[in-house]
């Protein structure tokens, strides 16, 4: 009897570590809508989708791993947060915009807490309004700046609070016809454009550290931009 249970744990022991690293899309499509989503901790492959009221909890123990394949997290509902995890390992076409999020349209998110690293692009919000994206780690990958993704992008959004996040080492943060917005508190530094405004009227702009990118704040046909109480040190481009 004891030599049968021995054999057992050493089994048990043995298929942990596999089991651990399987597909998230999988725990997605099993919670049911308006659920929290607490994943055990762990390596989970991506890429996934949400397609419902959600909440995915990682607890700052869940690693997503999209394989070199496409953006690793796709979202595509209202009231989805996703809090926690750790998301990398994105694709690297610059005309997929390939990343770590991607939120096609959406609105009463909240995406925080994340670690952001070794993808393309960083989190692109795509006609999504009312969210909150904050404390949140983002990286690009260690390529020339040029070649890098946008850590943060925005589209045809607005209503959107982008808040105390450690952004670093990515392109840009593109912010085109999404009027309306609150940038506070957060840290960008090691990458080419802080911010770069297109038609993105009536902003805040507020409590921002700008360090060693090649510029601090460009804004093209945006009026009304409220920009203060920002540092922006050791711009790199003499343009």
């Amino acid at each position: 009897m004891l030599i049968r249970l021995f054999f057992a744990a050493l089994c048990l022991s043995v298929l942990l570590p596999a089991s651990a690293d399987q597909s998230l899309q999988a725990w997605i499509d099993t919670a049911l809508p308006g659920t929290v989503l607490r994943l055990p901790p762990g390596t989970y492959r991506g890429p996934a989708s949400i397609t419902k009221a959600l909440t995915l909890e990682g607890n700052g123990k869940v690693i997503v791993d999209g394989g070199g394949k496409g953006t690793v997290l796709t979202i595509k509902a209202d009231r989805v947060t996703v809090r926690g995890v750790t998301l990398k390992g994105s694709g690297d076409s610059h005309d997929a915009l390939d990343g770590a999020i991607m939120v096609t349209e959406g609105s009463d998110l909240l995406i925080e807490n994340n670690v952001i690293e070794d993808v393309l692009f960083g989190i692109s919000l795509h006609r999504t309004s009312d969210s909150i994206i904050r404390h949140n780690r983002i990286r690009s990958r260690p390529v020339d700046s040029a070649d890098r993704g946008d850590g943060l992008r925005l589209w045809y959004s607005t209503g959107n609070r982008i808040e105390d996040n450690d952004i670093a080492q990515i392109r840009d943060i593109t912010v085109s016809n999404s009027p309306h917005n609150r940038y506070t508190g957060n840290t960008i530094r090691d990458s080419r454009r802080a911010f770069n405004f297109l038609f993105s009227h009536r902003s805040l702009v507020d409590r921002n550290i700008l360090e060693k990118n090649s510029t601090g704040i460009i804004a093209l046909n945006s009026n009304g931009l409220i920009i203060r109480g920002n540092r922006i040190l050791h711009a790199m481009d003499a343009a």
